[in-house]
């Protein structure tokens, strides 16, 4: 359902095409807490326009495929707004390491860490790469006005909050693991 108003909030930023949607936000602007394929996002779009939630106009070309571009309806805005003041439950997660760790035991112990330290140097270049991004867009945080601006830059600082803590917890399970066996 996430999904659904994800897309219902870049296109009441601006009208686009399915396209502009994957390549331009899910790939880029979100992508380092929400994922989406593109059937995904056209099965989407095709579900909001029978609820009347987007609309679209085609744009017809010559030398390219026609195009669809995609806007929000005032019954998407409305149902937009009220998603947004939801008190959402918490998500579960879902992580294909942990299964892998969980399930270990037959492992020898050199394998195990090993699997840590991979793990751990994955989080370490996203927690870099969020870094960079900080000090490219983000700056002077504090003095920013503009309130897209400032929630992007929180859900950024989750991202960095997030890879702190899986390399803290990564460096502890190591040492725990050393001082057992």
């Amino acid at each position: 359902m996430s999904l659904a108003y994800a897309i219902l909030g870049f296109v009441n930023e601006e009208s686009m095409t399915g396209y502009d949607l994957k390549n331009k936000h899910f790939d880029v602007s979100v992508a380092n807490f929400w994922s989406a394929d593109q059937g995904q996002i056209y099965k989407t779009l095709d579900k909001l326009v029978e609820k009347d939630l987007l609309n679209f106009e085609i744009k017809y070309q010559d030398d390219k495929p026609n195009r669809k571009i995609y806007s929000i309806t005032e019954k998407g805005k409305k149902d937009l707004a009220k998603w947004l003041e939801e008190d959402l439950d918490l998500n579960c997660v879902r992580d294909s390491f942990l299964i892998q760790i969980f399930f270990s035991k037959d492992l020898d112990l050199n394998k195990i860490k090993k699997l840590l330290v991979n793990r751990k140097e994955k989080h370490e270049n996203n927690y870099k790469k969020y870094l960079e991004i900080k000090d490219e867009y983000f700056n002077n945080i504090k003095d920013c006005k503009d309130k897209s601006h400032i929630l992007q830059y929180l859900t950024l600082d989750s991202g960095i909050k997030y890879e702190q803590s899986f390399i803290s917890w990564c460096e502890d399970s190591i040492l725990l693991l050393e001082s057992i066996f």
